[in-house]
């Protein structure tokens, strides 16, 4: 009987040691499809911890077709005097970029396309996941 209780209480504190591991986790989702730029406006509170993204995204030319030229953007967590940011190349294919320890907040995301003209686009998703 001593032992059952032993297991019992072994097993029972070590899922209440794993219980807030598991729901505190964040997953946040965005898109975009832009010419230059777009500031977000989806609120994603964060914890202070390490925080990457999961992104795809692709070049178009200015007639809406696939491009063989792959444009540069970058991805932004934004706050009030406060940002993160990751660049990455939209090729079509998925990628994850690390923003490092954010502090705890509340962040936007803006997405910047760093190459190409005003006549090409970059269309993407991405995943906040920390």
């Amino acid at each position: 009987m001593r032992k059952v209780k032993k297991t019992l209480l072994t097993s029972l504190l070590a899922g209440a040691l794993l219980l807030p591991m598991s729901v505190s986790a964040y997953s946040g989702t965005y898109s975009f499809d832009i010419h230059s730029s777009v500031q977000g406006t989806k609120v994603h509170s964060l914890a202070q911890k390490k925080t990457t993204t999961k992104l795809t995204a692709n070049s178009y030319d200015s007639n809406g077709n696939i491009s063989s030229t792959k444009y540069k953007y970058s991805v932004s967590l934004v706050k009030f005097l406060k940002s993160y940011s990751v660049s990455a190349t939209a090729n079509g294919y998925s990628t994850t970029k690390d923003f490092g320890t954010v502090n705890a907040g509340d962040y936007k995301v803006n997405v910047l396309k760093n190459t190409g003209t005003i006549y090409n686009r970059v269309k993407g998703s991405g995943t906040i996941n920390q």
